[in-house]
């Protein structure tokens, strides 16, 4: 009589072996996805997320196009024929973007640019966008970080504010860990100044707003605020974000035009104060406007929603 040998090999317990399975599946899920990385960076990946990007468009009507990305797109970019349009076209244009950032910081919930900057910013018109009917926060609900934006040449055209004008813009803002810092510089040939600093920190009890404007009464500041007057604006103050006092002063055309007194108390904004308007008027309104016209306003910022009258 033959004795048959049966040999058993014991079977993997099924936890162990969907385990297996999981993590192979995840390995190949990261290989296809480094490929795909791989792929987007080359130059039919570009030509792709260019078509994706010119036909994205906000409830706004507010559209950015890009005729062209060269170099990589995970460091290093050149964005070649920008535009930025509104519901009636094209209202600005730059041939050129350079742009230095981390975009992998997006998993993070983090816009982080190292260095934005433009030869050159053409703005044709002031754009007209549609209104979304949405509200909520003024802030987004991301850290942003450019570390350095830089514009050469800005040109603003004849149909902003009547003429052509020339000038540069440069400046750097981070919102991040609860904390907004904004310095921002825009000067025009022809005199037009404008100045913002803002350091606010409330965990860190830290509150700094400087602001000063400054241009000719043919300027393009004086032009968007409707006047043929001289503009001389100043907003400063002292203390931190549990208490701070400042004070916001305006010239029309070397005349005292406001004078308000401006209060922030942990998040809580105040101003009260008076202008007059009355010698730049004419007719009823300026008999309803002489000598000043006494302003009072309070706000609050909470969840990155202003509230406020």
């Amino acid at each position: 009589m033959n004795a048959e040998t049966i040999i058993a090999r014991p079977r993997k317990p099924w936890l162990r072996r969907l385990a297996e399975e999981l993590f192979a599946l995840i390995v190949a899920l990261v290989l296809i996805a480094l490929v795909g990385l791989i792929v987007l960076d080359t130059a039919p990946g570009h030509r792709f997320l260019v078509d994706r990007i010119n036909k994205i468009e906000t409830a706004t009507g507010l559209r950015i196009g890009v005729a062209r990305i060269e170099g990589s797109i995970f460091g290093k970019t050149r964005l070649r024929g920008v535009t930025v349009a509104d519901p009636q076209g094209v209202f600005a244009t730059s041939p050129e973007i350079e742009l230095d950032w981390a975009p992998l910081a997006w998993m993070y919930n983090s816009l982080h640019i190292e260095r934005l900057e433009a030869d050159k910013v053409r703005i044709e018109r002031l754009p007209k966008l549609r209104p979304s009917g949405r509200t909520g926060p003024i802030l987004p609900g991301f850290d942003i970080e450019i570390g350095k934006l830089e514009i050469h040449r800005l040109e603003v055209a004849r149909a902003v504010s009547g003429r052509e004008r020339v000038g540069s813009v440069s400046g750097a803002a981070t919102i991040r860990a609860g904390r907004a810092m904004v310095d921002l510089r825009f000067a025009l040939l022809d005199g037009d100044r404008l100045v913002v600093r803002l350091d606010a920190e409330p965990d860190g009890d830290r509150f700094v707003l400087d602001v000063r404007a400054i241009a000719p009464g043919d300027g393009l500041l004086a032009a968007l605020a409707g006047t043929r007057r001289p503009i001389d604006l100043a907003i400063d103050g002292t203390g931190s974000w549990t208490r701070w006092r400042g004070r916001g002063q305006l010239l029309l055309g070397g005349r005292p035009t406001g004078d308000l007194a401006l209060a922030a108390d942990r998040g809580r904004f105040r101003l009260s104060g008076t202008i007059a308007p009355a010698p730049f008027l004419k007719g009823k309104l300026q008999r309803l406007t002489a000598p000043r016209v006494r302003v009072t306003g309070a706000a609050t910022l909470a969840n990155r929603i202003l509230d406020g009258k």
